[in-house]
């Protein structure tokens, strides 16, 4: 009975018991670790069935799966591989397919119209919408400005701003504060577009740095959520969403900080790069 390629043939019978097809499963495993159970059986990537007493082929228990388990695994791998492979190469054909059509849009003129509408939106509209929130609370300001704080002296502000105040900032952030980071994001978009697209040749740099103006947006519109949240269901304090918010904040002015950092490196390369052309 010695051997590596000992099987066991477990024999469903009608006369069979369950104690003892388990007892044959038991003596398999007695001969070796890593019993694999092959359904018709398959030895070493060769088929092998045992007839039962009804002429059906039974299961076969074998130590080893043999060649075609590790063919099997192999096919596996090479599908999650491939798959992998594509998913890469469409999210790189749809970053290349929107900065090309941000190419497209970044003339210098659609970028002066876009700034003074988004000039005048910021100014006549939520500078004094935020104006009003510092006048409800007494000076204190809004909780947007923070570049981090924690869940107490986020509530110490909401307390601050009375029933009308914390009603009234609500309303602000989810209307009007939800168009901002909108239009922010597109007229960095543009702008670093037109820059970025001028001052290197790799297109690869330009679409990593179209990433960061719809993080700034979605971090912005997710502190917003979260501000009105609390400001919603004041008395009562949340203080992981207002660490929620903490974090969100924290990653808007990075991200902010991150888009003024690139246009100056932008137009410093372009700068530099162009100079020798200028003087001509």
């Amino acid at each position: 009975m010695g051997g590596g390629a000992f099987d066991v043939a477990v024999v469903r019978e009608h006369g069979d018991s369950w104690n003892s097809t388990r007892a044959a499963i038991q003596a398999q495993s007695s001969y070796g670790s890593g019993a694999a159970f092959l359904g018709a059986g398959r030895v070493n990537g060769q088929l092998s069935t045992s007839e039962t007493n009804s002429g059906l082929p039974a299961p076969v228990w074998t130590r080893d799966g043999g060649a075609g388990g590790r063919h099997a695994a192999r096919c596996s791998m090479d599908k999650v591989g491939s798959s992998v492979k594509k998913q890469q190469a469409a999210h790189s054909q749809l970053l290349e397919s929107i900065s090309e059509d941000l190419i497209e849009l970044a003339t210098g003129q659609r970028i002066l119209l876009t700034l003074a509408v988004f000039a005048v939106y910021s100014l006549a509209i939520m500078g004094p919408a935020y104006g009003r929130i510092e006048t409800y609370s007494g000076g204190v300001g809004a909780i947007d400005f923070l570049i981090a704080y924690t869940p107490e002296q986020a509530y110490d502000m909401i307390a601050a701003y009375g029933p009308q105040g914390r009603q009234y900032y609500a309303t602000i952030a989810l209307t009007l504060d939800v168009l901002f980071p909108f239009g922010s994001a597109f007229v960095f978009s543009l702008i670093l577009t037109h820059i970025f697209h001028r001052a290197f040749r790799e297109k690869g740099v330009l679409q990593r740095t179209l990433l960061v103006p719809p993080a700034a947006m979605v971090a912005d519109l997710l502190e917003n959520v979260t501000i009105a949240t609390m400001l919603l269901s004041y008395p009562r304090q949340l203080p992981p969403v207002a660490l929620a918010a903490s974090a969100f904040s924290t990653v808007k002015w990075t991200a902010v900080a991150a888009q003024l950092a690139l246009v100056a490196i932008g137009l410093i390369v372009w700068v530099i790069r162009e100079a020798p052309r200028w003087r001509r």
